[in-house]
């Protein structure tokens, strides 16, 4: 999984340099989209389903911390940079000026 993130923020850093921009940020749109079938997908977990405890929850039982699919589908998620997820600033320059 390192290596698919890795792979995944590589092309962040070459989109970033090849369009000039200065950060990239995820829209909220996306966050609350993935981060919500993360969750519905987390409840299909023995981490979750079975009533298990862990130092992985919070303290009200939700688990923001681990993936819960396979490494394959980790990849697959991660296999090419979404530009169109992110929302793009210029680049500054040292004036602070764009």
């Amino acid at each position: 999984m390192m290596e698919a993130r890795t792979r995944y923020i590589g092309g962040a850093i070459k989109h970033a340099r090849a369009k000039g921009t200065g950060a990239l940020e995820l829209r909220p749109e996306v966050q609350v989209s993935a981060h919500g079938k993360t969750q519905r997908s987390m409840k299909k977990t023995v981490w979750v389903s079975d009533g298990c405890r862990s130092w992985y929850q919070s303290a009200d039982g939700r688990i923001d911390t681990l993936w819960p699919g396979t490494t394959v589908s980790y990849w697959w998620q991660t296999k090419r940079f979404k530009p169109g997820d992110y929302r793009v600033t210029e680049e500054e320059t040292a004036s602070g000026t764009v």
